[in-house]
């Protein structure tokens, strides 16, 4: 007998039917105002990503044929030595504000992982009562009876989410994930702990991709993935001094190369695009008024309206780039 209702109803299922997430049943339904703000964060999520690009996953002996040497206007970190995967993260509270960005680093910190959005969750859990006031006998200060926790945050990630940090958004209650490109090594491990987490008190994030409000990035980073995985064996990610050839179709290795770095360059593009109009007087919106919405439906008082919201993203693009050091406490 399965005592689980959740693993019952889908015991005698196809696999298919659990690893689809039904869409009645996202409590957001997606209106153009809501699909303008998601295209902002993910635009600038790649555009950080791009800034920060680094092909070199091997160091930097060797040729890279997927990679050929950087233009002008490419990531300044193209052709340093390798300090981490392409993948990065942040998350936006229900008010609209980025609260912190991160990125994979397993390779700096020789570990398989350190995935971005199991560090961005640590990190903000770590800096969330950093303003609060020794003064607990304050009114204005109580003494919390649970730890804070992600509820009405939704979480932009560059590629699909694995099963450790499917897992850790689910303790940190993260409301909702957006991520801007599949990967098939994961086997949709989000949309099936989703559903088998569906209306308990350690719910999985309902997951999002990014082709479900019309972000065009989506399918050509999948496309594109796919080009790369047929074609890598007749020419290698990499080639060693020594001639050994990297054919692998690894994900992260498609993340170093220029195919990738080329998609991120056309949101960045986009971005500054969007940064230039509001500079000049004009409004690159079509919901400049829009405000959030709650899982009711309400709107959230004190919410950015998409205007606001466009304002918030490049001010954090900006923070990121000249502070943000690839969010990490190594002085790179």
């Amino acid at each position: 007998m399965i005592k689980n209702p959740q693993l019952a109803e889908y015991w005698n299922k196809p696999v298919s039917a659990l690893a689809t997430i039904d869409p009645a049943e996202d409590d957001k339904p997606l209106s153009e105002a809501l699909c303008e703000r998601h295209r902002i964060y993910s635009l600038t999520l790649m555009a950080i990503t791009h800034h920060y690009w680094n092909g070199l996953k091997r160091g930097r002996d060797g040729d890279y044929p997927w990679n050929p040497d950087p233009g002008s206007a490419d990531g300044k970190y193209l052709r340093n030595d390798y300090i981490g995967h392409n993948i990065a993260a942040f998350a936006v509270d229900k008010l609209g504000f980025v609260m912190d960005f991160a990125f994979n680093h397993n390779k700096l910190m020789n570990s398989s992982a350190e995935h971005a959005e199991a560090r961005l969750v640590r990190r903000i859990f770590g800096l969330n009562q950093i303003h609060d006031s020794w003064n607990v006998t304050s009114e204005a200060n109580p003494v919390l009876s649970d730890y804070n926790t992600f509820e009405e945050v939704t979480l932009y990630t560059t590629l699909e989410s694995c099963s450790q940090c499917s897992g850790i958004m689910a303790l940190a209650r993260v409301r909702e994930v957006v991520y801007l490109q599949t990967d098939p090594g994961m086997y949709m491990i989000g949309n099936m702990l989703r559903n088998l987490t569906r209306g308990t008190d350690l719910e999985s994030p309902y997951p999002r991709p990014a082709s479900s409000f019309g972000l065009e990035h989506f399918g050509q980073l999948d496309t594109a993935f796919e080009t790369f995985t047929t074609e890598v064996a007749a020419n290698p990610f990499h080639i060693a001094p020594n001639g050994k050839k990297d054919k692998s179709p690894s994900l992260t290795s498609f993340l170093c190369t220029a195919l990738a770095r080329d998609i991120y360059a056309q949101a960045s593009v986009e971005l500054d695009a969007m940064e230039s109009a509001l500079a000049s007087g004009g409004m690159p919106l079509k919901h400049p008024g829009a405000h959030p919405v709650d899982r009711k439906g309400e709107v959230v008082p004190g919410g950015l309206t998409n205007e606001e919201t466009l304002k918030e993203a490049l001010s954090f693009r900006r923070y990121a780039i000249e502070k943000g050091r690839r969010s990490t406490p190594h002085k790179l």
